[in-house]
């Protein structure tokens, strides 16, 4: 960062984020099954820090690992299908409720996701899309973080939007083990049903109200076991 007296200075902040519980429920679905639409409705459990210091002074905004509010998780799914082929769409809102400890709340955000998928073998598949997010300023303000001191502390310039480009791959370890034979059924207990992606993500438009953190790139790792 660079003050406004010209200092440039780090800024490092660290902890685990809000805990969010977010069910699915199917509302429609084709005969053939390869159509569906769900419904998702979940909370977000504020398990994360808001107090976060460096120096002894507190970090920004954007630094803080949680955001002291409950929030609720409405969103919708699209899921489409072929053989060989699969594709879909959703859109997903966190609203915050309240204020939080130090007498602000983030402000909304809006996600919105499509993508399509290619199966290459029985344990392989790649994919890639669009993922685009746009969140809103902050209300109220932290007392302990002076916007004429620092212009990234002003709740006023926190909102922005993004769209990013994402590329991943999805593995699926037991390929055999899905009612098919031939399959080792100590092999079939512990691995079917598991799937691990990997997936990277490149901002294409980013525009943000203020001095903020811009994204340079991302990578996501993730284990599903479905059961």
């Amino acid at each position: 960062m660079v003050d406004v007296d010209g200092n440039h200075f780090v800024m490092r902040g660290n902890g685990v984020g809000d805990l969010e519980l977010r069910p699915e429920y199917l509302i429609f679905q084709t005969a053939d099954k390869r159509h569906q639409l769900l419904l998702n409705g979940g909370i977000g459990v504020p398990t994360g820090s808001i107090d976060e210091e460096m120096g002894g002074f507190r970090v920004d905004y954007c630094m803080q690992p949680g955001s002291g509010t409950v929030s609720l998780l409405p969103g919708l799914t699209y899921l489409g299908q072929t053989t060989a082929w699969s594709w879909g769409a959703d859109f997903k809102a966190t609203v915050r409720l309240g204020r939080n400890d130090h007498n602000y709340r983030f402000g909304n955000r809006y996600e919105s996701r499509a993508w399509v998928m290619r199966q290459l073998t029985s344990w392989l598949a790649i994919s890639t899309g669009l993922n685009g997010a746009v969140w809103e300023n902050i209300e109220s303000a932290d007392p302990d973080l002076d916007p004429m001191m620092e212009q990234t502390t002003d709740p006023n310039l926190q909102g922005g939007k993004r769209l990013d480009a994402s590329f991943g791959l999805t593995f699926c370890p037991m390929p055999c083990c899905h009612g098919r034979p031939p399959c080792c059924s100590a092999a079939q207990t512990f691995l079917d049903g598991q799937q691990v992606f990997v997936e990277g993500r490149l901002p294409i438009i980013q525009s943000l109200d203020g001095p903020q953190l811009q994204n340079s790139w991302s990578i996501n790792v993730g284990w599903q076991w479905m059961f």
